[in-house]
């Protein structure tokens, strides 16, 4: 994954872009007990100091982030990924969302710079808001790549984002104690709402320690395997994005 960080102008013209777009922001805090804490909030209006958004929305059980705790918060803007570090600084702020309307919200730190992550052709969208996602995983065998071994069942992690060529996922150490980039996996999942269920076999690309909960994030491409149809199987992905990504819009109006 490339990252690049912008300077302090660039990154004040990504940010007005972002709020006057309405951009989704997720606000990523480690939490002492329940690992990663997702808010997902929209970015309202640019200020001196701060940025203004709506009141984050977690899942059941999680949140709120405390005030002036560090967190990332991440963006997408024209297909490519963008991060900063910053903090709520109070909760309670009245925003202006149109002539007509104001909302109760938030104000962010506002960040000097802001860091490019990545392009995608494929968007990987965030199930942060969605009913939570098992995902088996077993280990290829290295002596024929198209199988598993009969002791190759590693154990269940979560899925954190979703495209139609990889996933990211949450493993508990417990689980699985390293992962390397190049190791195969094979990822057995269903998707709420999808009949199938989906075997992909997927190579490891980034992993990332989550110290606070003990976890490995990581990013997994797809790859064609011969047991299965990899159109059909992208082809279900892709509906089941576009349908989530429906189902947030609808939310924000």
């Amino acid at each position: 994954m490339s990252t690049t960080t912008s300077s302090r102008n660039t990154a004040e013209a990504l940010l007005d872009e972002a709020c006057a777009r309405n951009t989704t922001l997720e606000l990523h805090y480690e939490g002492p007990n329940a690992g990663l804490i997702v808010g997902r909030t929209r970015a309202l209006e640019l200020c001196t100091d701060v940025i203004l958004a709506d009141v984050p929305v977690y899942k059941q059980g999680e949140g709120p982030i405390p005030v002036h705790r560090s967190i990332s918060v991440h963006l997408t803007l024209n297909k490519t990924q963008y991060s900063f570090r910053s903090a709520i600084k109070t909760f309670g702020v009245r925003v202006r969302l149109n002539d007509r309307k104001d909302v109760f919200g938030i104000a962010l730190r506002r960040p000097n710079t802001v860091t490019q992550l990545q392009r995608r052709a494929h968007y990987r969208m965030s199930l942060a808001a969605s009913d939570p996602v098992s995902v088996d995983m077993a280990r290829c065998c290295p002596d024929v790549p198209e199988a598993c071994p009969i002791d190759g069942r590693v154990g269940t992690s979560s899925m954190v984002n979703l495209s139609t060529r990889g996933v990211a996922l949450l493993i508990a150490r417990r689980v699985l104690r390293n992962v390397k980039p190049g190791d195969r996996f094979y990822l057995t999942f269903t998707l709420p709402g999808v009949d199938d269920e989906f075997c992909m076999l997927a190579t490891a690309r980034h992993t990332f320690l989550v110290e606070r909960s003990n976890s490995l994030k990581v990013g997994f491409a797809f790859v064609s395997w011969a047991g299965q149809n990899f159109d059909r199987c992208q082809a279900e992905i892709t509906r089941f994005i576009a349908g989530l990504e429906r189902r947030m819009l609808r939310r924000k109006r």
